[in-house]
């Protein structure tokens, strides 16, 4: 799932750009969900969160039981379930904003925007740690450590140059996203030490018949 859904998110905005190219790119991708088939764009949020849960449930499976990786599963638990939200609460126009002001409706989608930026991004920096005690996972206690970073550069980097940084610092996360997708399935979930009742061939009842 996370291998489909976090793909799904760029491709969405890099259609946007030929299916509403009166949109400039300064403005946030939040505004494609406003014109014509604003659905597909609100479809791209609710994926990624998807993706994410479906992360979140993979690693519980896969990583060894504890604190830290509880804590990392439930944030990123978390962001998904944002995530989900923003797609289901649409943004408004900035002329509209200038006009009326902020809608129930934006400001669901900016505190959830927020929510799970902050989720995710401290869920990476608890899982950098949490792969690098890992056998299974050391090898991406790296690369999860540099897109944890890179994750607030992509937060200050959009405040400050709009939906141009938000468009493209976006790319590294998605793929990151995907990777972690691949290796969840292809390690597949850890190994259970048999119990000491267990250990028979037979079963539990073995000794008795």
């Amino acid at each position: 799932m996370a291998m489909v859904a976090f793909p799904l998110q760029p491709l969405i905005v890099f259609a946007f750009a030929f299916i509403q190219p009166e949109v400039p790119l300064s403005e946030a991708d939040s505004v494609y969900a406003l014109g014509r088939l604003g659905w597909l764009r609100q479809l791209g949020f609710v994926a990624t969160g998807i993706g994410s849960l479906a992360i979140a449930l993979g690693l519980s499976r896969s990583l060894a039981p504890g604190r830290r990786v509880l804590l990392a599963v439930v944030l990123l638990a978390l962001g998904g379930v944002a995530q989900i939200g923003v797609g289901l609460f649409e943004t408004d126009l900035p002329e509209e904003v200038e006009r009326t002001g902020l809608t129930f409706s934006r400001l669901m989608h900016i505190l959830l925007a927020l929510l799970s930026f902050v989720t995710i991004t401290v869920g990476l920096f608890v899982l950098w740690r949490v792969f690098a005690r890992d056998p299974r996972w050391h090898t991406m206690a790296r690369p999860t450590r540099w897109i944890a970073w890179w994750s607030v550069i992509e937060f200050v980097a959009t405040l400050v140059g709009g939906g141009i940084a938000q468009r493209f610092l976006s790319l590294p996360g998605f793929a990151y996203a995907t990777f972690v997708g691949w290796r969840i399935r292809h390690l597949g979930p850890r190994a259970v030490r048999p119990t000491a009742r267990s250990t028979s061939p037979e079963g539990p009842l073995s000794s008795s018949a």
